[in-house]
C-alpha cells in the first residue's frame, strides 16, 4: 500500500550534479521541521553528468525520495509534468535543481497552505541590478476557484519558480509525450 503523503516536492534537473546533494541537505531539515508527511521527486531531464546517479543514491538512502528519469531532454515544462504525475501528495511544491530557490521559503509558504485559504501559493524571486544581486521575494496566495462550471487549468510552463499546488487544482494539465518516462525509482515503496 502506498503511504499517504501530504506534500510532494518536485525538482526537475538537467546536468546539476554539483547542486543536488547540497540542495537535498538543505531541503530535508526544512521538510522535517514543517511536520507534514513528505516526499521528494527528482526528475532527470536527460542529464549527461552524474546527476542521475546522485539522485538515485539519494532515493536509495531514503524511502521518501524518488527519481523519475526522462528518456531524453524534453525541457523543464515536461519534467515538471512528469514530476507532478508521479507525485502522491495532496500538495505539490516545485523547486529548481540548480539551488536558486531557497528551501527555507517553503516554511514561509506552508502555513498559508495549512490555513486552508488557498489552492495555490507561490513565491517569485527577482534579481535586480547589474553590480550585484538583490533578492526581492514575493509571496502570493490564490484562493480556491469557485466559478460554477469552470475548471482550473494549469500548465507546467505557467508555474512560478517556487509553488505549492493543491492536487485538486490540477486538472487538464499537459500530457507527457509517449515513452517520455524512461524509468522511475522508488515507486515500489
Amino acid at each position: 500500500m502506498t503511504p499517504t503523503v501530504d506534500l510532494s516536492i518536485v525538482i526537475p534537473f538537467l546536468d546539476e550534479a554539483p547542486n543536488l546533494s547540497p540542495l537535498h541537505a538543505e531541503l530535508v531539515p526544512v521538510l522535517d521541521a514543517l511536520g507534514p508527511r513528505w516526499e521528494i521527486i527528482y526528475v532527470d531531464d536527460g542529464s549527461t553528468d552524474e546527476g542521475p546517479a546522485i539522485a538515485a543514491a539519494l532515493a536509495a538512502s531514503d524511502p521518501r525520495v524518488r527519481l523519475v528519469s526522462l528518456a531524453r531532454n524534453y525541457g523543464q515544462s515536461t519534467a515538471l509534468v512528469a514530476g507532478v504525475e508521479a507525485a502522491r501528495g495532496q500538495w505539490i511544491a516545485t523547486l529548481d535543481g540548480d539551488g536558486q530557490n531557497d528551501p527555507a521559503d517553503l516554511a514561509v509558504l506552508w502555513p498559508v497552505i495549512e490555513s486552508g485559504e488557498a489552492q495555490m501559493v507561490n513565491a517569485t524571486l527577482r534579481f535586480v541590478g547589474s553590480a550585484g544581486l538583490v533578492a526581492d521575494r514575493q509571496y502570493d496566495a490564490k484562493p480556491p476557484q469557485r466559478r460554477h462550471g469552470d475548471r482550473c487549468r494549469l500548465l507546467a510552463q505557467d508555474l512560478p519558480t517556487s509553488s505549492f499546488l493543491e492536487r485538486s487544482a490540477i486538472r487538464g494539465h499537459a500530457s507527457l509525450p509517449a515513452n517520455a518516462v524512461e524509468h522511475a525509482r522508488g515507486d515500489d515503496r
